[in-house]
């Protein structure tokens, strides 16, 4: 039976895709689930970095910086400032794709590229060495980088040395890397991040968690998916397969800087693997466009039946 419990546990897919699809009122509405509740707040503190890595890696800086300001800001308003600024600020998508593609078949042209056949090998030698020893030979072996990236550099590792699964901890050793390889200018970084801030309004609304917040693993989504199983010769695997990469991992092209593949180095402010790696699953979309009405549907009848628990509600006022 699908309890408000399973509705609130969603705050942890819609920040995430908030953040891909730069909606301010999901993601704020999102934080404000999650600051309310001590077990989705820890998540929320540990799981940030990876989060940040995935969506725009350039910003590792400025959330370091932000946590620096949490005794002064207060935790809450610290985080939250800093969810506005990596909702509403260009998307860098390639460490995400990046660690796809290091587990994929190849056989292309772009597999030849440096960055790619370098970040293969690195995730090669973190499945032998280990993460920590190859993280650990990262941030002693940069060479004569500036502070601020050795500060970015220093909170990834420190990220990876308190645990985690291993695929999130190769993909942070991914961000350590690619933040080497790219560089990270702190003053277009800083210049980014104030665009970013300017466009938070004053006042954000809180809003009810649409049915694509929540992700094809979860609780609501599952019991949604029952009925489409039933009715049409897919398998469950293939269809959270295609949800998940065509609704749940949308990210909107307007707020990614996309560059085409090219001998030249790229920066961090570009996004050069992330449509590689998502052109592989071009066919998934056309599916998604057949099924998609009919899981908003049933997710929708699930949504509406849902009541809160006493003293909670599904929406609220200005939350900022």
């Amino acid at each position: 039976m699908i309890t408000f419990t399973d509705y609130e546990f969603g705050c942890r897919s819609a920040l995430r895709i908030a953040i891909r699809r730069g909606d301010i009122e999901l993601a704020f509405s999102a934080f404000k689930a999650i600051w309310s509740n001590t077990e989705h707040r820890n998540w929320f503190k540990f799981r940030l970095p990876l989060i940040v890595i995935e969506e725009a890696f350039y910003l590792i800086g400025v959330y370091d910086s932000f946590l620096k300001r949490i005794d002064k800001l207060g935790a809450e308003t610290s985080y939250k400032n800093f969810i506005g600024i990596l909702t509403l600020c260009k998307k860098s998508k390639d460490v995400g794709a990046l660690s796809k593609l290091c587990v994929s078949k190849h056989g292309s042209t772009e597999w030849k590229h440096r960055e790619l056949v370098s970040s293969r090998r690195l995730w090669s030698m973190a499945c032998v060495n280990g993460v920590d020893k190859v993280s650990c030979d990262i941030l002693n072996h940069t060479g004569e980088s500036n502070q601020y990236t050795m500060n970015a550099l220093a909170v990834l590792y420190d990220c990876i040395k308190s645990g985690g699964n291993q695929w999130n901890r190769k993909t942070l050793l991914l961000g350590m890397f690619l933040i080497v390889l790219r560089g990270l200018d702190e003053q277009l970084v800083a210049t980014e991040a104030r665009r970013a801030w300017n466009r938070v309004p004053k006042k954000v609304k809180s809003i009810k968690f649409p049915w694509y917040a929540f992700t094809p693993c979860s609780h609501i989504a599952r019991e949604a998916t029952v009925s489409i199983l039933k009715s049409r010769s897919i398998t469950r695997d293939m269809l959270e397969k295609i949800w998940f990469y065509s609704e749940s991992e949308y990210t909107d092209s307007n707020i990614i800087l996309e560059k085409k593949l090219s001998s030249k180095k790229n920066n961090s402010f570009e996004s050069v693997w992330w449509g590689y790696e998502r052109r592989k699953h071009k066919a998934y979309d056309q599916r998604w466009k057949v099924l998609k009405p009919k899981m908003k549907k049933q997710v929708e009848k699930i949504l509406g039946k849902i009541k809160p628990c006493k003293g909670k509600k599904l929406s609220g006022q200005s939350i900022r």
